[in-house]
């Protein structure tokens, strides 16, 4: 409201009158003959009052917005027809969103969550001190180092130094695993965020590829190994010590199978501690072969270090290297808190996506496609919403049925994995709080330190003796090394190994519960349903304790504190009683993937062809985890971001070639 004040009506002309207050004008026209001040006609009380509620429904609205991460320049209205609509920014969605809006085409992205690294207009800013370089001396009796920080340009106007908790690389472990730390997991089970970035701004930042022999397995034309590895090299700058022919552990033959001129940056393994040199000097022992680069020709029976999609010690997602560099493009509208309904469809022609945000219900137009990338869990969803799915079950739901596909929501399959954790008869420095606290100074001054690592130490690729695999010439197992209890935050020293089973036969489905787009799809039971992948992960535990048997650390570690002895003796959990534990204690991993199959029209169960076009509907296509025939080896993040990289690649060749 304006500011008003006391004033006779003589002493007020006709554009002052205006000034002050358009709504009364008309009375000082009308009553120009009465000598009386304002405050006789309005008074001022009221005017007070109206100004305050004007001023704080206006904050609250500024507020709601902020909290919200509407930006400014998109409360004007979305547009009503586009190119291509896609629904979900997560990884996948974001490259795609990033390379049809550089072809200059109208791009509207439909995304449940809000923003969230600082490089798309994040605000969830950490709070950081300014730390100068010093060496740190005791200061108390328990020898804790003080932290050497500095209260000096604490105020943060450096735009440099502002960093969110989804920036952080260490912060993940808070993300992933302590209910999202401030983002919404929004299906029962899964950790999989409703958020700009989606997992790829809680997962743990390891760059795994698929191997060839998954692509062989897939058996999809146009995805073979000699397809997808150009894809996989145009995603990447590789800056790794492999990569490097100044290092010792370039490889020539490895090198070629990387790229040096993509937007996400491949680096190094930073954190190097004491811990998973241990581990590599055991599995060294223990048969394992030295493995400079686990994207490169080997990886059966491999030991080393991972490499991380990580920048100037800044998480790398698909946020910060596709979709902050197309951020202003005109032609390019991101929403944020849209919930989608249902795809548009029309005569077997998807003809856009109907939508919700700021509670009011729209519907966007494609006039070329529409795009799902919202992941494993939700774009099945999506189509049995648009009623694209098992004919009964859509039925069952009130849901008209457009194409009868019975693959979608089945499938539904995820890495598992058996923790093995040990007592630490070392101090482990990096994960005590007097040193993260340090740290954590250190990183706010030059982005180093534990915090831009993900506190991951080491990695190996075992293949187990079991017969059933003998054909397969790829890891069984992905075994990983944690400097700190994972199952416990008590701060006595512990070493994690997660053995995590890269071939698992189990299989789930996700589930429709309601013709509602607000009620969460559920899962089925997804993990160790087949007694292979129960056996398989015995042995996996039984290897790690074989390692942990070698020097160093035998040592170094101490009782095996999970699984831990047997009830009934005390030597280490085995046989039918540790099958038990594994059935009862197995770990997902959040790699779900498999819920709209791409195959052949002759494979029942498919969704998408290998086009990724949902097979009887036109203009619709997939282009994330969902449509992985089977779980490709190691950690799936890379493979995802190929996956919509050639999805991009292919609509771009079709529409605009």
């Amino acid at each position: 409201g304006r500011m008003t004040h006391r004033v006779a009506e003589d002493e007020i002309g006709d554009d002052e009158a205006l000034l002050i207050n358009p709504s009364i004008s008309d009375l000082y026209e009308q009553r120009r003959e009465r000598a009386k001040p304002l405050i006789s006609r309005v008074p001022w009380t009221s005017l007070l009052v109206l100004a305050l509620a004007g001023a704080c429904i206006y904050l609250v609205v500024e507020v709601h917005s902020l909290r919200r991460d509407i930006p400014r320049m998109q409360r004007q209205e979305p547009p009503d027809e586009v190119d291509y609509v896609i629904v979900g920014l997560g990884s996948a969605g974001g490259v795609v969103a990033a390379e049809l809006a550089k072809t200059g085409a109208s791009v509207m992205v439909i995304e449940a969550g809000g923003k969230t690294q600082a490089s798309v207009g994040g605000t969830d800013f950490m709070q950081m001190q300014y730390c100068r370089t010093c060496e740190p001396h005791v200061t108390d009796s328990n020898n804790a180092p003080e932290p050497c920080c500095s209260n000096e340009g604490s105020s943060n106007t450096d735009s440099r130094k502002m960093f969110t908790r989804a920036d952080v690389p260490f912060y993940w472990i808070l993300l992933a695993y302590n209910n999202g730390y401030g983002y919404e997991f929004p299906v029962p089970g899964a950790n999989i965020a409703r958020a700009w970035g989606g997992c790829g701004i809680h997962n743990a930042m390891i760059w795994v590829r698929g191997m060839a022999e998954d692509f062989a397995e897939w058996a999809i034309p146009g995805w073979a190994w000699e397809d997808v590895l150009p894809v996989y090299k145009a995603l990447e700058t590789c800056t790794t010590s492999a990569c490097n022919p100044d290092s010792p552990s370039y490889s020539k033959a490895d090198a070629e199978l990387h790229g040096f001129m993509g937007p996400i940056n491949v680096e190094d393994q930073t954190l190097k501690v004491d811990i998973g040199d241990w581990w590599y000097n055991a599995t060294l022992a223990a048969g394992y072969a030295h493995n400079p680069d686990f994207n490169g020709e080997q990886r059966v029976n491999s030991t080393g270090y991972y490499s991380f999609n990580i920048r100037d010690g800044v998480r790398d997602s698909t946020l910060n290297a596709y979709l902050a560099p197309v951020m202003g493009r005109d032609n390019l509208y991101l929403t944020t808190y849209a919930t989608a309904h249902r795809v548009v469809l029309h005569e077997g022609h998807a003809e856009g996506v109907e939508y919700s945000m700021d509670g009011i219900t729209r519907i966007v137009k494609a006039r070329k496609e529409v795009i799902l990338t919202a992941g494993t869990l939700h774009t099945p969803q999506l189509l049995q919403l648009s009623g694209i799915g098992p004919h009964e079950r859509l039925k069952e739901l009130g849901i008209h049925v457009h194409k009868d596909l019975p693959g979608v929501g089945s499938n539904l399959h995820d890495h598992v994995a058996v923790n093995v954790i040990w007592e630490s008869l070392d101090p482990i420095t990096y994960y005590n709080p007097y040193q993260l606290w340090q740290d954590y100074g250190r990183y706010s001054y030059d982005q180093t330190g534990v915090y831009s690592s993900s506190g991951v130490l080491a990695g190996t690729f075992v293949k187990s003796s079991f017969k059933e695999h003998a054909h397969m010439n790829k890891p069984d197992f992905q075994f990983t090394l944690f400097g700190r209890n994972v199952k416990d935050r008590a701060q006595e020293p512990a070493v994690s190994v997660s053995v995590m089973l890269d071939i698992p036969l189990s299989r789930g489905e996700l589930l429709l519960t309601s013709s509602n787009p607000y009620d969460p799809p559920k899962m089925t039971q997804v993990h160790v349903t087949e007694e292979l992948d129960v056996d398989l992960l015995a042995w996996g535990v039984n290897e790690a304790r074989r390692i942990k048997s070698k020097q160093p650390l035998s040592t170094k570690l101490g009782r095996e504190l999970y699984p831990g002895n047997s009830t009934t003796t005390n030597e280490p959990m085995n046989g039918d009683e540790l099958k038990a534990f594994i059935r009862r204690e197995y770990e997902k991993t959040d790699h779900w993937v498999g819920t709209a199959k791409m195959g052949l029209s002759s494979d029942p169960q498919a969704v998408v062809d290998s086009q990724l076009k949902v097979f009887g509907i036109d203009n619709l296509r997939v282009a994330d985890a969902s449509v992985m025939p089977s779980i490709t080896n190691g950690n799936i993040h890379a493979s995802v971001i190929m996956i919509a990289k050639k999805a991009a690649d292919m609509i771009i060749e079709e529409n605009d070639g």
